[in-house]
């Protein structure tokens, strides 16, 4: 269910993004990046969002596109196993 709020306030800062290889650190190459998170649970626009990502990706980087689509057809694994570092617990900023 959309609340009103949200329907009328457009985009807006909701999210803190954090890099696990610390590159969004402060001086680090990713430190001023901008995102874009999607609500692939809720978000009735995410998986055609992420369809397109994935026919835009596809020629550069065919195993994302293949992970995007696995998700895109209800696969909410990719594929392949990935392997992420351990989180290391920090306060946010």
């Amino acid at each position: 269910m959309r609340s009103l709020k949200d329907c009328k306030r457009g985009l807006y800062g909701k999210f803190k993004i954090q890099r696990f290889d610390g590159s969004s650190e402060s001086g680090s190459k990713h430190e001023r990046c901008r995102y874009f998170v999607l609500d692939l649970t809720h978000d009735q626009f995410s998986i055609p969002a992420l369809k397109a990502y994935a026919d835009a990706c596809r020629g550069d980087f065919p195993l994302l596109a293949r992970d995007l689509d696995a998700i895109c057809h209800g696969n909410r694994r990719p594929l392949r196993k990935i392997i992420l570092p351990p989180v290391e617990h920090r306060p946010l900023r």
